[in-house]
């Protein structure tokens, strides 16, 4: 059945930020690879929210030309009027598993690490084989965002990255 990477992109864009660097998602889903799954049989999907038309295009377009698919989510305007639009991952994911994603597959959530993705994990638990793999990302209403000691249980894998950003920079040097 193999291997699906469901990447959370502003999850990489986040930990950049933190690391004053650039996380590429090959080279995260590579490092996972090499290190903790090495499956052949994988592919990756990228969850990508932007209101910036161009830019979304040419974040997807540069990602696909390397085999990933990009889902562009499409962007809720917030409640209170500011202008603000939010994100939901899950509606597009709730829509693969046990579809496009079959039961019994393994599933590694690069990201998604947000208490509210609790009732996810435990509805889908049970019949996938799901990990996550997170950097610890400052988040405004709740600090530094780690993997939930809740979520634990519920994962094959808990992989924090935080340790590992040396040798996640380093896959670009591997290809050649």
């Amino acid at each position: 059945m193999g291997t699906t990477y469901l990447v959370e992109a502003s999850h990489l864009f986040r930990a950049g930020d933190k690391y004053q660097t650039q996380f590429f998602v090959c080279d995260v889903v590579n490092f996972l690879k090499r290190s903790y799954f090495p499956d052949e049989d994988s592919h990756t999907i990228v969850l990508h929210g932007s209101t910036k038309e161009d830019q979304a295009k040419r974040y997807a377009s540069a990602l696909e030309r390397h085999g990933v698919r990009v889902i562009r989510m499409a962007p809720i305007p917030s409640l209170n009027g500011n202008g603000k639009h939010f994100y939901k991952p899950t509606y597009y994911i709730h829509q693969m598993m046990g579809k496009e994603i079959q039961s019994g597959s393994r599933v590694v959530l690069v990201g998604f690490h947000n208490a509210r993705y609790l009732a996810f994990l435990q509805k889908y638990a049970a019949e996938f084989e799901i990990s996550m793999a997170a950097f610890t990302t400052p988040s405004r209403r709740q600090g530094f965002l780690k993997i939930p000691t809740e979520f634990v249980p519920l994962l094959k894998q808990a992989i924090c990255l935080d340790d590992s950003v040396a040798d996640i920079k380093s896959e670009w040097k591997k290809k050649k």
